[in-house]
């Protein structure tokens, strides 16, 4: 589905290696080790992950949404995937 919306057939790709790619911008690299985080090992999070998003200019709100965004995703998607749908 991101391939379609994006237009974009590489970006799965560049998601995979997201750190060293060139094809975020740092603010969204953030976002995205943020996410990782959150779903693969949620404990890990630190205050230093939030204040690297405030770094890169979100607001504590926006970090709330960010982070509402992120989980929901994540729980649709395991929830979808434990029914076999």
């Amino acid at each position: 589905m991101l391939k379609e919306i994006s237009g974009d057939e590489s970006i799965l790709e560049e998601l995979e290696k997201y750190k060293s790619s060139n094809a975020f911008e740092s603010h969204l690299k953030s976002i995205l080790s943020y996410a990782e985080k959150l779903v693969t090992n949620p404990k890990s999070l630190e205050k230093a992950d939030l204040e690297k998003l405030k770094e890169h200019g979100y607001s504590e709100k926006e970090i709330v949404e960010i982070n509402q965004l992120i989980a929901y995703t994540s729980y649709t998607n395991q929830t979808s995937i434990g029914l076999g749908l």
